[in-house]
């Protein structure tokens, strides 16, 4: 029987977009590849045009994202995830991620994801599904900021 604290990340995990429609089962197995992160604010989370080794999601905190020139894109607030598009695409980071405040998490490499995800091709499927709409979105909402 899952404890409370595990519970509680179950339910976070459940609800992050790249990881909608995962069961109880498939979440408990990706959390158990999943390594804890705590940050000071300030503090680097991942940085522009180095390689995406891992995605983090945050549970409690602030992170901020920048882009290369130092221009604010955005937030990341508790319950989101950053980082899931490089480790995807292979791609190395776009921005910078920071703590804006004390922050923690946890962080789950590209290589534990993929190995969750070739042992278990429903979640596979689930996961890919929701990573295709997620950069759908993402790719919309910047045609709509080059349109403004």
């Amino acid at each position: 029987m899952a404890s409370q604290g595990q519970q509680t990340l179950l339910q976070i995990v459940s609800k992050l977009k790249i990881f909608t429609g995962l069961s109880p089962r498939e979440a408990a197995h990706l959390l158990k590849s999943c390594t804890s992160r705590t940050y000071q604010p300030s503090e680097v989370v991942y940085q522009a045009s180095d390689p995406s080794q891992e995605m983090f999601i945050l549970l409690q905190g602030r992170l901020s994202v920048v882009s290369p020139k130092g221009t604010q894109l955005g937030d990341i607030l508790p319950g989101t995830s950053c980082g899931e598009m490089g480790v995807f695409t292979g791609l190395p980071r776009v921005a910078t991620v920071i703590a804006a405040q004390q922050s923690a998490g946890f962080a789950i490499t590209k290589q534990n994801l993929h190995n969750a995800l070739r042992a278990d091709l429903g979640m596979q499927v689930k996961v890919l599904q929701n990573v295709i709409s997620l950069l759908s979105e993402r790719l919309a909402s910047a045609d709509t900021n080059i349109e403004d």
